[in-house]
């Protein structure tokens, strides 16, 4: 049977995440928002939404490989959630020059289409932009515009289809715990009274998306009695170190990321313990929009706490 599980806050990230969940047959999926849909006011409402697949991380490059083929094609109400326009960085100075093909072999290592060009094939590509101080440019032909609140929209309204709960208008006011693991979330409708009584919404995962809005209740959930389970693919070992601290709950002591591996998890008794096995990583600070882990692999219930 699968998981109890809450999200935190319906952006791009807890939307996403509940699509995912979803798609894998986890439907016990409770996410909340203190905003309305799907104009939330976070980030997710107002950022341009140009996704550059290219970065030093190539786990992030993957990430954002796997964003954009997961969204191409889609339409929302006949409109486009995505449209690859293709990515133009210029450089004016050697310096700048240098660092463009820094990025072009990081494109090259994740597989990302890139080419190096000239003043004049910059021109064939944005006529309207003055070349004459470029010296070169990076094109991605593969990057896009993603329409933020239509992502969030689309993703929202599928994870309801397949049996996800979403409570707009609704404030986390704290996380509760037993014997050192969160058993749920306690919220409030927004302008509710202080000293109301809070709604306790059971789950034996708490998922944070809620960007800077979860410093308000991070407090309430100490780093000594916060833990909860990092996912790992069905393929992996599951290490001998069940509680791995969160990032979003108690960052000055989580486990440090090396790529797609935690190397640090925590013991029952606070300390830090190795784990038996490398597990690699589906979420890594709790805000990933898509997983790693290859659709083909992710029968629903592969995916495990």
């Amino acid at each position: 049977m699968a998981p109890h599980v809450a999200i935190i806050g319906l952006g791009v990230v807890g939307s996403a995440l509940a699509d995912e969940l979803v798609l894998r047959g986890w439907n016990d999926v409770t996410v909340v928002e203190q905003g309305p849909l799907y104009v939330t006011g976070g980030s997710s409402s107002h950022a341009p939404g140009f996704v550059f697949q290219t970065s030093p991380s190539r786990s992030m490059s993957l990430l954002a490989q796997r964003t954009l083929d997961k969204l191409d094609g889609l339409e929302l109400r006949g409109e486009w959630l995505m449209k690859r326009t293709g990515g133009l960085e210029i450089a004016s100075t050697q310096e700048r020059a240098h660092e463009l093909k820094r990025r072009r072999a990081f494109a090259d290592a994740a597989g990302i289409p890139s080419q190096l060009i000239g003043p004049e094939e910059i021109s064939a590509l944005w006529p309207e932009l003055d070349t004459s101080g470029l010296t070169s440019a990076l094109h991605t032909p593969t990057d896009a515009v993603v329409k933020g609140v239509r992502a969030v929209e689309f993703q929202a309204s599928r994870a309801q289809v397949y049996g996800a709960r979403i409570l707009p208008h609704a404030k986390v006011v704290g996380i509760p715990t037993r014997e050192s693991r969160v058993i749920g979330l306690d919220v409030l409708p927004v302008g509710a009274p202080q000293d109301a009584e809070p709604e306790r919404i059971p789950a034996d995962i708490v998922v944070s998306a809620a960007g800077l809005w979860g410093r308000a209740w991070r407090a309430s959930c100490s780093a000594s009695s916060c833990r909860c389970s990092l996912w790992s693919t069905g393929s992996d070992s599951a290490p001998s170190c069940r509680s791995w601290r969160t990032w979003m709950i108690a960052p000055r002591r989580a486990g440090r990321c090396s790529g797609t591996r935690i190397t640090r998890c925590t013991s029952g008794n606070g300390g830090s313990a190795s784990p038996s096995a490398p597990m690699s990583t589906a979420l890594c600070r709790w805000s990933t929009a898509v997983w790693p882990a290859r659709r083909s692999s992710a029968a629903p219930g592969s995916i495990r706490p």
